[in-house]
């Protein structure tokens, strides 16, 4: 119950990138004009596929410019992935953006402590388990390594693994644990 804004669009037929609706962000009457004047920020809804009787898949698409019209950077798409769309960005955390996750183009994540000039900052990845009861044998956490996505079960099998396993029940004074280094040959 409450407000109710429909953005629809007038197409009779939908096809894949066609925007069903957008909510756009502008300073029109900016006196320094030119990029001032431009749409700067937008989140348009933008269809992924043809729509039909079964499908209407969508994606919200995020915009923001600097010194351009607003262009996509982040998308939401319909499977309820998120997606940063732009090289080289990455997530903040914290209230000072102290640690941050940054796509490398073409290689993968960097996981950084963005705190200069402080010694002893270094950036630390916790694997945590919510298990309240651990005994020896229990993985503690672990982390996987595999390949593509080949048909063949033994090429897309964890290759490699590390991890930290219990070695005894923990209690308030134990909590004996060793590192497992596994790899794979055809298992």
């Amino acid at each position: 119950d409450g407000a109710l804004l429909t953005l629809q669009t007038s197409e009779a037929t939908v096809v894949a990138d066609d925007v069903l609706g957008v909510l756009q962000f502008q300073a029109p009457d900016e006196a320094d004009g030119t990029d001032g004047i431009i749409v700067s920020a937008a989140i348009a809804a933008v269809a992924e596929d043809t729509f039909a009787a079964d499908n209407n898949k969508t994606k919200l698409s995020f915009r923001t410019g600097a010194s351009e019209v607003a262009a996509e950077k982040m998308a939401l798409d319909n499977g309820g992935d998120l997606k940063i769309v732009t090289d080289g960005k990455g997530i903040n955390f914290g209230a000072d953006s102290e640690i941050t996750l940054t796509h490398v183009h073409n290689s993968g994540l960097t996981l950084t402590n963005t705190v200069n000039g402080t010694d002893d900052s270094p950036v630390a990845l916790n694997l945590k388990s919510e298990e309240d009861a651990i005994v020896a044998d229990d993985v503690i956490g672990k982390i996987t390594f595999t390949a593509g996505d080949s048909d063949d079960s033994d090429a897309v099998a964890i290759a490699a693994a590390i991890e930290a396993v219990a070695e005894d029940t923990f209690a308030a004074d134990n909590n004996a644990t060793k590192l497992s280094f596994k790899t794979g040959a055809s298992e």
